[in-house]
């Protein structure tokens, strides 16, 4: 059981670390994100590998612990669903609730996205040339300061990293996010150990 619980542990970790590969080598260039530089790449790409092992350690927790791998088929497309609709990005952590704090912190969905918005988008928008008279907006003065920003409609010209620490809780310390995830897994694969060997329908 032992050695089951390892291999299937290390044998789903090749093919998503290249699909990961795969997909952000293709969709960063594309979209124009994480590409500055070679440790804001590797940020990007390994939040997207760390997410989908924590999805794929989860699916397999939720099919040893229900009798039939069926149930956590539809279990797990709402439980994927849920996670979505409370990670921040359709319903701003600005307008999160009560009850639905501690699902956004429980989250992983959120710490996913939120280490991809840091690696895309960070930018020390408090660095002497990004604080200049005029800045942000279109000045040349301006021009020095590398941190994108846009126009908004009420406030005027607005940092893009500034919004998204004010609407969504962005942080700029990723690492939380990786430990958090890796986390995630390692729980999903303890609780996996103990369901197979302690639940009467996996014996």
């Amino acid at each position: 059981l032992q050695i089951y619980t390892v291999a299937h542990t290390l044998v789903e970790i090749p093919p998503l670390l290249l699909t990961s590969l795969a997909l952000v080598s293709v969709a960063a260039p594309l979209a124009g994100l994480a590409v500055g530089s070679a440790g804001t790449f590797f940020s990007f790409g390994l939040t997207q590998f760390l997410a989908a092992l924590a999805v794929t350690y989860f699916g397999f927790l939720l099919s040893v612990l229900l009798p039939q791998p069926k149930y956590a088929a539809v279990v797990i497309s709402f439980l994927i669903t849920a996670w979505v609709a409370t990670c921040g990005f359709f319903l701003p952590f600005a307008f999160t609730k009560h009850f639905f704090l501690a699902v956004y912190w429980t989250n992983p969905i959120q710490y996913a996205l939120n280490g991809l918005t840091a690696a895309a988008y960070y930018c020390n928008t408090a660095a002497p040339e990004c604080t200049l008279p005029g800045c942000p907006g279109a000045a040349p003065i301006c021009a020095s300061c590398p941190c994108k920003w846009y126009l908004n409609p009420v406030k005027g010209p607005e940092y893009l990293w500034d919004f998204l620490v004010a609407t969504r809780s962005a942080r700029s310390a990723v690492y939380w996010d990786w430990l958090f995830l890796l986390c995630f897994c390692l729980v999903c694969r303890i609780g996996s150990f103990a369901a197979l060997r302690f639940l009467r329908h996996n014996r």
